[in-house]
């Protein structure tokens, strides 16, 4: 009997197929009685899911009809104002007539005084004049072994002379090297009667540039019979450097006084 109740694997197969089918199965209104022939042991199937109720298509939405415009109200007339009153006009103010202006007398014109003639450039004062000659003639004169050694020192200090014009001209121009040399010279004579009118050349012409003629300071030399014309020249050669190059250092200062002094170091030493 029991391996009659007992369902074969296709029957169980086919069994739940139908009920798949069929769908949830109702609930009995009462408790079931209990079937004598249901076999022990029948695992029960289990329960199917519910399907999901079908959800309805969205209703569509019908746009709200647009409002009729409103109807614009006429506008109202602008009521002109109405026109100001003309003002009065002021009566005009008589206008009193200015009096003529008295003709001025006539001024007779001044006279205009010629332009003055341009004031002529006076002219340069004359050279002072030559000094007259000791002997009265232009003749050479006898020179003597004191002489000639004299009139060479004369020509080698008129030579650093010209080196010196040429040194200070780039610095102070030539008209001013050329006055203080001339201005030392001029000083020296004063306290050295040899060295009188050597300024002046034996034709009568004036040496502004402190230069010595020889000549002319060898007839010196005449007036001072019986003296050392050699230690007479020397003398005033040398206080005559000594002036020039203490004017230089005090113009260009002492750096300028020994550039020179190098120059004229071998004429200091046939002064001594």
């Amino acid at each position: 009997m029991a391996d009659e109740d007992k369902f074969s694997q296709d029957e169980l197969s086919n069994l739940m197929k139908m009920l798949q089918d069929a769908g949830p199965a109702k609930p009995p209104a009462g408790p079931a009685p209990k079937s004598e022939e249901e076999p022990p042991g029948l695992p029960l199937p289990p329960p199917l899911a519910p399907k999901p109720a079908p959800v309805p298509p969205p209703k569509p939405v019908q746009p709200a009809p647009p409002a009729p415009p409103a109807a614009a109200a006429p506008p109202k007339p602008v009521q002109p104002a109405p026109p100001a009153p003309p003002a009065a006009a002021a009566p005009p103010k008589p206008v009193q007539p200015t009096p003529p202006v008295p003709p001025a007398a006539a001024v007779s014109p001044k006279p205009v005084p010629p332009p003055a003639a341009p004031a002529a450039e006076a002219p340069p004062p004359p050279p002072p004049p030559a000094p007259q000659d000791i002997h009265g003639s232009q003749e050479p004169i006898a020179r003597t072994p004191e002489m000639l050694v004299a009139e060479d020192i004369a020509r080698q200090f008129e030579v650093c002379r010209v080196h010196m014009e040429q040194v200070l001209t780039p610095f102070i121009g030539e008209k001013v090297a050329k006055k203080m040399l001339s201005w030392s010279l001029d000083r020296a004579s004063k306290t050295n009667p040899v060295l009188k009118n050597v300024h002046w050349s034996m034709s009568g012409d004036l040496l502004d540039n402190g230069s010595i003629d020889a000549e002319r300071l060898l007839r010196n030399f005449e007036h001072f019979p019986g003296v050392d014309a050699v230690g007479l020249v020397k003398k005033a050669l040398s206080e005559l450097l000594a002036m020039r190059l203490g004017a230089i250092e005090q113009g260009l200062g002492s750096s300028m006084r020994s550039a020179i002094e190098k120059d004229v170091l071998r004429l200091e030493e046939i002064l001594k």
